[in-house]
């Protein structure tokens, strides 16, 4: 026999491969162009990083070697300065010692008047530079630019810095040699402030003064800069759009691929985002060097306004920031090379599999009969084996629920004894008691009447005992509204005997609700897990406690019972529900009572059940023991107000 999704089945396998297999092949050229795009996406932003930091790694590099270029320039700054003004005192003395041969039989003091007045009009440096003579007292015999000094004793001058540089000059004409100095002097066009001079004196022994001349630092390094700006540091390119600028910390380019932005202050330029660019530049130089990435710059060979990306790097001594950037929009060529292979793959793998998917539904259209035959066979007797399988597991449900009830058969038969055993024993003593006063003719009718009364009245308790006993053994199989506090109280008047004979008290803490539910199955689960508590405290010295609370929380009807016998071992914990399983004696339990609780809870109450063991506290004494919680969802229960 087979059923109607099983013939479905066998049908799609015999007369649709044609059909799959084209499903299949669209869902395949699916899932690989998305793959592809996933992993083109992947490559792309792999070859953005790369190219980012490739690119990052040359622009470094590229200003790194500009600004080694520029120490190495400026570390020669002084000894180039030095060795400029040493030829020129040289040419100067040529000059002197020529006159001095030609006319010194003229005297000394009118080869002096010769000498200067070859040497007052020569200047150099565009006009900064010239010759002076001082002779071995510090008077000064020649100063082109200042002459009202000539004549005049400058031994203690001191300049800026206090330096006597003057008796410098004298002892260098009393050791007849010659020597280079440092001091600070005022420059011709500005005679109120000095500026660090480095100066060349060389004596002329015959005549005992020295020829000097000087150059100032400043100016000389202005010259250095300004050829390294246009002769070097300009003409540097790489790539495709590189080059290096400098701008200095009052925001002026000194050079620049655009022409039109040197020499011009762009402090307050920014960038799309509000950002000031040459600010930015600039203090990241004062910090030393770092990248910086902005947009809003105009790219050479596009025109067009593109993110770019700019390492610098601060030349602190002469307030450069040195620059060398990249365009992101270098790498466009670079995606379309990509993008171009990604559509060739796509295509190839589209013509692939649609070959391959012809060849597939041949095999399949050959191979689907083959198929399906087998898969009959299969299902046919896999049904067979399934009928079997579902009846041996009703016949082993029946079983245990059997099992069960006559479990639950014997606690009560044990309960009744319980009830019965004190009434009983009333009755027997009354009995005999008249039954011995007849026979010692003793008795009164009084005290016949009183013993009469005595044993119907725990007669009248036996019997209702047993109408207590005989409404659980009712079978009611419909489930009914009934009130939670209620059937706990009945759970509790059948168990009433027992508990107290163990010496087991029973807390109580309950907010009333209706349950949808069948009464009796209610009223079994409650005593299996209160009997559960029971075997638990059976070897539990001081108070013996059983905890019985319900509760609402949100949407739930909770139910919870715990004891104070310490708990669960842990390692049983998770198996406590299983079927058969039981920590008691083989003679003591037979490990049906909790799973046939949890079987009740879950298929016919629509509820769960969990157990853990908790740590409380009761009375300022703390406890621990195992805690069953029932959970009812809204559907099953209605609450009931006070």
């Amino acid at each position: 026999m087979l059923y109607d999704n099983e013939k479905q089945l066998l049908n799609f396998i015999r007369y649709s491969p044609v059909v799959f297999i084209t499903f299949i092949a669209i869902l395949l050229n699916i899932l690989i162009y998305v793959e592809n795009s996933v992993n083109f996406q992947k490559e792309i932003k792999k070859e953005k990083e790369n190219f980012i930091q490739t690119q990052k790694v040359i622009v470094q590099k590229e200003v790194e070697k500009a600004y080694n270029m520029i120490l190495f320039e400026r570390a020669d700054i002084e000894e180039n300065l030095k060795k400029d003004i040493k030829d020129r005192v040289y040419g100067a003395y040529t000059i002197i010692e020529s006159i001095y041969n030609n006319y010194k039989h003229l005297g000394d003091k009118k080869v002096l008047e010769l000498i200067k007045n070859a040497l007052r009009d020569i200047r150099f440096n565009e006009g900064r530079g010239y010759f002076f003579i001082d002779d071995i007292n510090g008077v000064k015999q020649l100063q082109p630019i200042n002459p009202e000094f000539e004549g005049k004793s400058f031994l203690e001058f001191k300049d800026a810095k206090g330096y006597q540089f003057v008796k410098t000059i004298s002892q260098t004409i009393k050791d007849k040699t010659e020597r280079f100095d440092e001091y600070y002097w005022t420059k011709p066009q500005i005679k109120d402030k000095a500026f660090k001079k480095i100066s060349f004196y060389k004596t002329f022994a015959p005549l005992n003064f020295a020829i000097g001349a000087g150059e100032y630092l400043d100016e000389f390094t202005k010259k250095v800069q300004i050829h390294l700006l246009n002769n070097r540091i300009n003409k540097i390119r790489f790539g495709e759009n590189g080059y290096v600028f400098i701008v200095n910390y009052d925001g002026k380019f000194l050079t620049h691929i655009q022409n039109k932005l040197k020499d011009k202050t762009y402090l307050d330029l920014t960038d799309i985002n509000g950002v000031f660019l040459i600010k930015k530049i600039i203090n990241i130089a004062k910090e030393g060097d770092g990248f910086l990435t902005y947009t809003d710059v105009e790219m050479p060979q596009t025109g067009k306004v593109e993110k770019k990306t700019t390492y610098v790097k601060g030349l602190s001594d002469w307030n450069w920031a040195i620059g060398a950037g990249f365009y992101e929009k270098e790498l466009s060529p670079r995606i379309a090379q990509k993008e171009l292979e990604l559509k060739e793959v796509n295509q190839d793998s589209f013509n692939k599999i649609l070959l391959g998917s012809l060849l597939t539904s041949i095999c399949f259209i050959i191979l689907s009969v083959y198929i399906s035959k087998i898969l009959q066979g299969y299902f046919i007797r896999y049904n067979k084996r399934i009928a079997k399988e579902v009846d041996e597991n009703r016949r082993k449900d029946n079983v245990l629920y059997q099992q069960s009830k006559m479990a639950a058969m014997g606690e009560m038969i044990a309960n009744i004894a319980h009830q019965w055993r004190q009434p009983l024993s009333v009755i027997t003593s009354l009995s005999t008691s008249m039954q011995l006063q007849k026979e010692l003719d003793i008795s009164d009718k009084k005290s016949e009447i009183q013993g009469l009364e005595n044993i119907t009245k725990n007669a009248e308790y036996l019997s209702h005992t047993i109408d207590d006993f005989r409404d659980f053994f009712k079978s009611h199989k419909e489930k009914t509204n009934i009130d939670v506090k209620s059937i706990i109280d009945k759970t509790l008047t059948l168990l009433n005997s027992k508990l107290i004979d163990k010496d087991i008290n029973i807390i109580q803490n309950i907010e009333n609700v209706q349950l949808n539910v069948i009464e009796n199955e209610l009223i079994q689960l409650l005593i299996n897990l209160i009997n559960n508590a029971e075997d638990a405290l059976v070897d539990i010295e001081g108070k013996k406690i059983v905890f019985v609370s319900t509760s609402i929380k949100k949407d739930k009807f909770i139910i919870k019972i715990k004891d104070n016998a310490g708990g669960v071992p842990t390692n049983i914990l998770p198996r406590i529900f299983e079927p058969y399983f039981t920590t008691k004696h083989k003679k003591q339990g037979t490990g049906i009572g909790l799973y046939m609780v949890k079987e009740i809870i879950s298929r016919h109450m629509g509820g769960s059940i969990d157990v853990k063991n908790t740590s409380y506290s009761y009375e300022n004494k703390e406890y621990k023991g195992a805690e069953f919680t029932i959970t009812f969802l809204s559907s099953s229960f209605t609450k009931l107000e006070n």
